[in-house]
């Protein structure tokens, strides 16, 4: 089979325009702001529930309300990862600002997902994403306030926890923990930091030790140990202090716990102090 000249070239240049703009448009589609498990706008199953103002929806550069319906959870989740006490005060009309330190070296593009959630068995969850660069978010208490006003919906508690991806030495993607202040208005910087974290089931017990990287190998810097709560009900919160992080680098956070009529289960969380 005989190809002209003429037609090779011509081939050559439409595959080069297809990949600088269909592959292009590709990569560069925008990460939606809301997730999808919780909004009901764009969802049949939905269809018979109006919308209300304070339903989990977009509002500007965030999502935010209570969602309408139980959502499959992951056996376990971060839910904060913060210095706390939270300064936040459901009667201030003040913004909740949310500030965080901006590793180096990082890049200017990459994206810090932030998302708040009621830690007190509520359905209320805030989702958006600032690029790491930012340091900060504000986030309007209107809803929050809304919800206080309603007293079978008042959040007493919230967590806050900050992400980022990177690839692992195995080339998966795994979630990088930032840690936060947050507060309305000017005030004291609160120095407690605490990683809280939820299970959908019931626990008997909790072990956590703390490892620092050095050198691609991770060095222990406090050794397991029992949380000593005595009692771990099914999606409640646990607090877990994260002491001796004094130095910036990479931590993990390994987790051991047991339940019952189940083998013990581990999980890790990465937490970059910067």
């Amino acid at each position: 089979m005989h190809f002209s000249t003429s037609s090779v070239v011509l081939s050559l240049c439409t595959l080069m325009l297809y990949s600088l703009t269909g592959f292009a448009k590709e990569k560069n589609q925008p990460v939606p702001l809301c997730d999808d498990a919780l909004s009901c706008e764009k969802k049949q199953s939905c269809a018979q529930t109006p919308i209300t103002k304070l339903d989990y929806q977009q509002r500007g550069s965030f999502c935010e309300g209570v969602y309408l319906r139980n959502l499959a959870a992951s056996e376990f989740e971060v839910v904060g990862l913060a210095y706390y006490p939270l300064r936040y005060q459901a009667e201030n009309k003040e913004n909740l600002d949310i500030f965080w330190q901006q590793p180096q070296p990082s890049s200017a593009k990459t994206l810090l997902k932030i998302r708040a959630t009621a830690l007190d068995n509520k359905r209320y969850r805030m989702d958006t994403h600032l690029p790491l660069a930012k340091q900060m978010f504000s986030l309007p208490v209107k809803v929050l306030q809304a919800l206080h006003q309603k007293k079978v919906q008042h959040i007493s508690d919230i967590g806050i926890a900050t992400w980022f991806l990177r690839s692992s030495p195995r080339g998966l993607k795994e979630k990088v923990y930032l840690p936060v202040h947050a507060h309305q208005g000017k005030t004291q910087q609160a120095e407690n930091l605490t990683l809280k974290i939820r299970f959908n089931s019931e626990l008997t017990d909790l072990y956590y030790r703390i490892t620092q990287e050095n050198e691609r190998r991770w060095k222990v810097v406090q050794s397991y140990q029992p949380l000593q709560l005595g009692y771990y009900p099914a999606k409640n919160a646990f607090s877990i202090p994260l002491q001796g992080l004094n130095e910036a680098g990479l931590y993990r956070i390994d987790i051991r716990v047991k339940q019952e009529s189940r083998r013990p289960a581990a999980h890790r969380v990465l937490v970059l102090i910067p």
